[in-house]
């Protein structure tokens, strides 16, 4: 059996495409697609060519999630000093500036996952996140 792309294991794992936050026009501009929802509980991977960059878990579906993560980097953008020690802030930036999207997997979620650690670290080893976007706890 040959070996499953990223996204095919994402899709193995429940995950699909939920939208991406893309480059428009000029190097300070992003914006939020949608391209499916999932509303109240939900975990998403957020990726980035064939990496999973950073997952996280939201009660209030991944669009309202992901438009709030497109509007704080288009404020870093613009006032590049705003930055944040959340290496996705500081990070994000960089790859709309290269023209690149970051795309958005989501999937379902109960109230039970999103508050367990559990599945926060079974995400973690298996998409290796850590040496990525993911906050660091001190």
């Amino acid at each position: 059996m040959p070996d499953l792309t990223l996204r095919d294991q994402m899709a193995a794992d429940g995950f699909r495409r939920a939208g991406a936050i893309y480059p428009v026009d000029t190097e300070q501009v992003c914006q939020w697609k949608s391209e499916l929802e999932f509303p109240g509980y939900a975990t998403y991977l957020v990726v980035v060519g064939d990496q999973v960059m950073k997952h996280g878990k939201t009660k209030n579906g991944v669009s309202n999630r992901l438009r709030g993560y497109a509007s704080a980097l288009r404020r870093i953008m613009i006032n590049p000093q705003s930055r944040r020690r959340d290496p996705f802030k500081r990070l994000a930036p960089d790859v709309i500036r290269g023209r690149q999207e970051i795309e958005v997997w989501g999937r379902p979620s109960t109230a039970d996952d999103y508050n367990s650690k559990i599945e926060e670290r079974l995400l973690c080893e298996k998409y290796d996140t850590k040496k990525h976007w993911a906050v660091r706890a001190n």
